[in-house]
């Protein structure tokens, strides 16, 4: 059996998300014996150390006849068996590998959906929230985030997303492969429990060169695009300004570009909020080997690799219960916090009785190193292995 990696991006130890998931799984397919090889759109955006199986269209224009035959070289040539497509969100990539398919009936499509299918609409209005807020529409945000309107916005999900998913995505894909057990039941939710035998659930994996004790000191990160909508940096921030008022032994480190970090930075000055740094974007390693504990404020995620990243540093996460796989990755009081969804008061509560515990902590990290095992290439990688028949 020969592989190949389908994505928008080439995959690079270099890269974030995606690009740098494909790329540990692309060397331990090859390391298993497995000709494994990847192509991507956008040479100029890549580190390129792996030449003899990272392969680039030669057309920026994605679904050109330029680029569809050069795939089909690269099929016939490699004798490829089975396509991983890592960019199955997009129905227009599903269709550009199906008609190679039909081509050739024997060719295995295994799509990937790394994005959350439900969750962006049931936490539809605290994506909102903010922009409510900002327009003095507070009355509004607090109506549309009541409970009992989650489920009509679930439904509504559902509604608009049946067709995309269960007239396209599952016909033309021989296997589906979700991120968690709880993103796995958005997709069944929309196409139905008929097809839960093409749908399966694999992690993302990191490569576990630091997984040891280290040294820590009394910092804090937020890692991620600096917005109000989907990280919702206006809580984080929120909830540090009620925190730092009495607790100024602790530091709070801001990770990431995005556009609302200009706003961020006004609203740090404006309120005079101490013990916070705004470090843009940079490497997280070195932060990550310094910081006890992380908070996890999204609104929603696929599968959040700050909680993973955390877990193989030993860094504590403080997750919102607010997407599918928080409660998948963090086991509560175990190896890290999660928080009821949407409430700043829990989150403070929580954050304030983690830092008042070095012992919590301690323990936390210890299970959280632990945790990140379960993520390694090695052991994602043998769930591949198993789900391709090895």
């Amino acid at each position: 059996m020969n592989i190949l990696f389908y994505g928008t991006n080439a995959s690079s130890p270099c890269s974030g998300g995606i690009a740098r998931i494909t790329y540990n799984l692309l060397h331990f397919f090859n390391s298993k014996g497995i000709c494994t090889l990847s192509i991507g759109m956008d040479k100029s955006n890549s580190a390129n150390p792996f030449a003899d199986y990272q392969f680039f269209f030669p057309s920026l224009k994605p679904y050109c006849e330029q680029n569809k035959k050069y795939l089909e070289k690269i099929i016939f040539e490699h004798k490829i068996n089975v396509i991983i497509n890592q960019a199955a969100i997009s129905m227009s990539d599903v269709d550009f590998l199906y008609d190679l398919k039909v081509k050739n009936p024997s060719l295995h499509i295994i799509s990937c959906i790394h994005n959350p299918i439900l969750n962006q609409v049931e936490n539809y209005a605290y994506l909102k929230e903010f922009f409510l807020k900002k327009h003095h529409l507070k009355l509004l945000s607090k109506v549309l985030l009541l409970p009992v309107l989650e489920p009509i916005y679930k439904l509504c999900g559902i509604m608009i997303r049946r067709k995309q998913y269960a007239g396209k995505l599952i016909d033309k894909s021989d296997k589906i492969v979700m991120l968690s057990p709880g993103h796995m039941k958005e997709l069944t939710d929309v196409v139905g429990y008929k097809y839960t035998d093409k749908i399966t659930y694999i992690p993302n994996c990191i490569s576990l060169d630091c997984n040891k004790l280290l040294f820590k000191d009394n910092i804090i990160l937020w890692v991620g695009n600096v917005d109000t909508s989907i990280k919702r940096i206006d809580f984080m921030l929120e909830v540090w300004h009620l925190f730092s008022e009495t607790n100024t032994d602790w530091y709070l480190y801001i990770l990431g570009d995005g556009p609302d970090l200009n706003w961020a930075k006004n609203y740090v000055a404006h309120n005079n909020i101490r013990n916070i740094f705004f470090e843009g974007r940079v490497d997280p390693v070195e932060y990550y080997k310094k910081a006890k504990i992380s908070c996890i404020t999204s609104s929603y995620e696929s599968f959040s690799m700050v909680i993973v990243e955390s877990f193989k540093y030993g860094v504590v996460p403080i997750v919102n219960n607010s997407f599918p796989s928080a409660s998948y990755l963090v086991d509560n009081e175990n190896n890290g916090l999660l928080v009821k969804k949407f409430s700043k008061k829990s989150f403070l509560l929580a954050l304030s009785e983690l830092t008042s515990s070095q012992s919590k902590i301690e323990k936390m990290r210890l299970r959280g190193l632990k945790s990140a095992l379960l993520y390694s290439t090695d052991v994602v990688g043998e769930k591949w292995l198993q789900l391709l028949g090895y």
